[in-house]
């Protein structure tokens, strides 16, 4: 819809950020790897896109705290990285700091219509940190990235009991698909 507000958590280098972000509407951008981080400001300074995107270098996570990005390919562009509170077996631990998608959203006074989530194993941590804004009825839809060995039903069971219903789906990788759930209006 237009004039809308999204929340990119998970925006790498920036792609969904910048598509938004050129069909006018309010961008938010959470990006807590260094390398991505850098290359996503770039290139919102490149496509002169400033103004509609505001981003951020954070993990959102379930609860606040400091922890370390762990990093398993240390170059441009990568993902694979996962927030813990405790230093894993990775080639590159950076610290960083947590705060749950309600607090965030909170703080900013954000409103957000849509939400893009892609963090690469800490889907659950990030929607447990979200239980004001699921409540809120300006927000649409939600896209999430799932394992669906690993996480897909937790995430499910999260979205149904908060009135959010799987509307579409896209296999990205052998044991990897994006959904997307939206609010069911109930009448």
């Amino acid at each position: 819809k237009k004039n809308s507000t999204f929340i990119d958590v998970g925006a790498n280098i920036g792609i969904y950020s910048l598509y938004a972000a050129t069909l006018k509407h309010t961008v938010v951008s959470v990006e807590p790897e260094s390398l991505n981080f850098s290359l996503l400001n770039l290139n919102i300074f490149d496509n002169n896109l400033n103004k509609q995107i505001k981003s951020f270098p954070i993990c959102l996570s379930n609860k606040e705290s400091f922890g370390y990005l762990n990093i398993n390919n240390m170059n441009w562009g990568k993902s694979s990285h996962n927030y813990s509170k405790s230093l894993l077996d990775h080639k590159f631990a950076q610290g960083t700091y947590a705060i749950t998608i309600d607090k965030f959203c909170a703080t900013l006074n954000l409103q957000p219509n849509y939400i893009k989530i892609d963090v690469d194993g800490n889907e659950n941590q990030v929607i447990n940190g979200m239980n004001v804004e699921i409540q809120k009825k300006t927000l649409h839809s939600i896209l999430i990235e799932v394992e669906i060995n690993k996480n897909y039903s937790s995430i499910n069971n999260f979205f149904n009991k908060n009135n959010f219903y799987e509307v579409e789906e896209e296999i990205i990788g052998e044991n990897l698909k994006n959904i997307i759930y939206e609010r069911k209006i109930f009448f």
